[in-house]
């Protein structure tokens, strides 16, 4: 792309075929980034489902008492079992959570689509603007499929509860990034910019579908003492985690 750019500054013939190579190049590159850190998000979520159910599948065991004198042809004392289902779920817990570490801390590019030269045809503005509507639309397909498989797997509340609770950080990011993306559409529409003839159905699909997901998950409440709202779940977030919002990717 570099050189690409640097040719344009040089030849005078066949510049308007170069700009369509380049354009189609950058635009299959942020395409293929974006469909990396999308199925990076599926792999998370993957995650905290797993995790949910774990974690309130090892609180329902309840200890058991062992027999006070069991023979030695006897199977081993119930006790025993449950301490090794215990263990078992405590190094599962383990390996899940390392997973999910390694995972949250992977870092992708931003997509060079929201940094355009200006030799590429169309408007910056405009650009950046479907590129980042695109992602947060893919974020709320993937959400909005997540919460309709938490009810029809038989997901219990508690195990809803804490898949949700996990995900409040993602949550915040995105509704900070819907948001914007929304002002962002305001300021397009007062500039004057030739919009595509899909603009508003795609801003109205946006906010329609957010809705209908706060409607089909609400009432999930973290911790009493406050917090924040984000798509219907009451969540207690520390300050630390506010600031580490807008470093996600």
């Amino acid at each position: 792309m570099e050189e690409g750019k640097e040719l344009l500054t040089v030849i005078t013939s066949h510049q308007s075929a170069l700009k369509d190579i380049l354009h189609m190049v950058s635009s299959q590159w942020d395409q293929l980034q974006r469909q990396i850190r999308r199925q990076h998000g599926w792999m998370l979520r993957a995650l905290r489902c797993v995790q949910a159910r774990l974690f309130y599948t090892s609180q329902s065991h309840e200890p058991f008492t062992a027999p006070s004198n069991p023979s030695a042809n006897q199977l081993p004392p119930e006790s025993l079992k449950a301490e090794l289902r215990s263990s078992q779920c405590e190094a599962q817990r383990v390996a899940l959570e390392q997973m999910a570490i390694k995972l949250g801390t992977l870092q992708y590019p931003s997509p060079t689509s929201r940094r355009p030269c200006s030799q590429l045809p169309r408007t910056n503005s405009l650009q950046e603007f479907e590129a980042e509507f695109q992602e947060v639309w893919d974020w709320l397909m993937d959400m909005d499929a997540m919460v309709t498989d938490s009810h029809q797997l038989m997901m219990s509340e508690e195990q809803r509860h804490h898949l949700f609770k996990s995900s409040h950080t993602e949550l915040m990011m995105m509704e900070s990034r819907k948001s914007g993306l929304l002002g962002r559409a305001e300021s397009l529409k007062r500039s004057g910019t030739e919009l595509p003839e899909d603009f508003h159905c795609k801003i109205h699909n946006l906010t329609h579908t957010w809705r209908q997901l706060e409607l089909k998950a609400p009432g999930y409440h973290g911790d009493e003492s406050g917090g924040h709202t984000v798509l219907g779940f009451d969540q207690k977030v520390s300050m630390d985690e506010m600031k580490d919002v807008h470093t996600v990717v």
